[in-house]
């Protein structure tokens, strides 16, 4: 843990652990902020923080919660919080996780809220939302006027929250807002993630190890962003003058086959002979979700990272 500073500003990561967690508590800290994070391990792994609590949104009293910011009134509370089985496969299978789907996607936010509502009214919260809520609409590019439509409980979920946000915000006049995140990928994400089965894979074969490079659809697309460019979109969210929801995304549509053209250039040898379509690969069937980021360009944010600068970054694990 770091040294405090009374006069920074103050900032609470509910799901500090996580890929996002981690890297907004590395930007907050060059920003002088003292972040405090919260997350169900006994010991964090994050090194960036000024304090940790544990705690388990499952299993612990939210009176720990209710005292911390009846206490110390964070200046801003970013929700990274999640239950994320749902979003891997086509829904919940069975109703010990819908239960804890429904508890930390939904019910604890609200709990969040209610507790912020008596105890730390100007607190400003960022809830993060999934592009997942715009599945089964039909279309291929979404904006915050899109309509929702969810198709698993995991984004019902999420769609709930949005909608709680909006009635806190309308009758409690609470500073909320949402950040709508598509994929985002860095080299903290997980070896579940496609991101990393690829690189992993290229790896393993250009040391020998591997044979043949597989994925489950070289065409799947997908609209992918460089993680720490969107966790710095979402610390521009609450810097905004009102609270608002935003698509966080690149807008540009890539394939899985732009990975592989980008990873050739870095690695200097030819891949794409190499990897075999195995169907079933694929857990679920993916639509192709594509955001339209202007209002959060407009609003001044600037990503810094290329498609290319992030599979580079991933490759060489570099944060």
């Amino acid at each position: 843990m770091v040294d405090l500073d009374k006069n920074l500003k103050k900032a609470f990561i509910l799901g500090c652990d996580g890929q996002d967690g981690r890297l907004l508590s590395k930007l907050l800290r060059q920003k002088s902020y003292e972040v405090i994070g919260l997350s169900r391990a006994k010991e964090s792994i994050n090194l960036e923080l000024s304090r940790y609590i544990s705690f388990d949104l499952l299993e612990d009293s939210f009176h720990l919660i209710e005292d911390f910011i009846r206490l110390e009134k964070p200046d801003e509370i970013y929700y990274f919080a999640a239950y994320h089985k749902s979003a891997q496969e086509s829904d919940i299978s069975s109703w010990e996780e819908a239960e804890n789907s429904a508890r930390i996607n939904y019910l604890a936010f609200i709990k969040i809220l209610g507790i912020c509502e008596h105890y730390s009214p100007l607190s400003r919260i960022l809830y993060t939302s999934s592009s997942l809520i715009y599945s089964n609409l039909g279309i291929e590019i979404q904006d915050e006027n899109s309509n929702f439509a969810p198709n698993c409980l995991y984004s019902l979920n999420k769609v709930a929250s949005m909608e709680a946000a909006n009635w806190f915000k309308r009758t409690k006049n609470l500073f909320i807002s949402v950040a709508i995140m598509y994929n985002h990928e860095s080299a903290l994400r997980s070896d579940k993630f496609l991101s990393k089965k690829i690189i992993n894979q290229v790896k393993q074969y250009l040391s020998g190890d591997l044979s043949e490079i597989q994925v489950g659809d070289l065409n799947a697309i997908t609209d992918w962003g460089y993680a720490l460019d969107y966790v710095e979109a979402c610390w521009h969210i609450l810097q905004q003058e009102n609270s608002g929801s935003y698509i966080v995304s690149s807008g540009v549509s890539r394939t899985v086959r732009d990975w592989f053209t980008c990873l050739e250039e870095i690695v200097g040898q030819t891949l794409l002979n190499r990897v075999k379509e195995d169907k079933s690969l694929l857990l679920r069937s993916k639509p192709a979700l594509i955001g339209d980021n202007r209002k959060l360009l407009d609003s001044g944010w600037d990503p810094a990272h290329s498609f290319f600068d992030m599979v580079r970054k991933i490759y060489f694990e570099e944060i």
